[in-house]
């Protein structure tokens, strides 16, 4: 007759391995689930960063153009946050490429223009308060911190 300790590490080792089984079984779905990108969700996110690198765009009128249903590129809104958060905006340096984009003379009244410019919602750039104050401090500023936050998007 074995000693009973054998037969007591036989039947750990077993369970241990049925536990790690189990346990694989259980995770390979969700694992694979984060691998696996719909292509939908890939073409919104391709899409996304045609939109980005041409033009400086705010998190929501990129959302606003992934999801037009007017559009032939029309993605859902899963797939256009998907592409979005992904695509990891930098939306205080596109406030500051726009602004820059419009005429600035240093007085306050074009800074109130570029301001509204930035902010309407109807046609308009939509960016935030936060994006749009980082935008309006650094707009005359030629700081090499800014010129490289400013540089064209790769």
């Amino acid at each position: 007759m074995k000693k009973p300790t054998n037969l007591i590490k036989r039947v750990n080792r077993q369970t241990v391995k049925i536990m790690v089984v189990f346990a694989l079984l259980l995770l390979l779905p969700y694992a694979f689930h984060k691998l696996y990108v719909p292509p939908n969700y890939y073409a919104a996110y391709e899409r996304a960063k045609k939109y980005n690198d041409k033009q400086y765009l705010s998190r929501q009128e990129l959302y606003d153009r992934l999801t037009v249903e007017s559009d032939r590129y029309h993605y859902s809104s899963n797939a256009a946050n998907y592409a979005i958060d992904r695509l990891h905006l930098n939306c205080k340096a596109n406030a500051l490429r726009r602004a820059k984009q419009y005429p600035f003379d240093g007085t306050s009244e074009s800074l109130t223009n570029i301001r509204w410019r930035l902010s309407v919602n109807v046609n308009g750039d939509q960016f935030t308060n936060d994006e749009i104050d980082y935008a309006i401090a650094h707009l005359d500023t030629k700081d090499a911190k800014v010129e490289e936050l400013t540089a064209p998007n790769k």
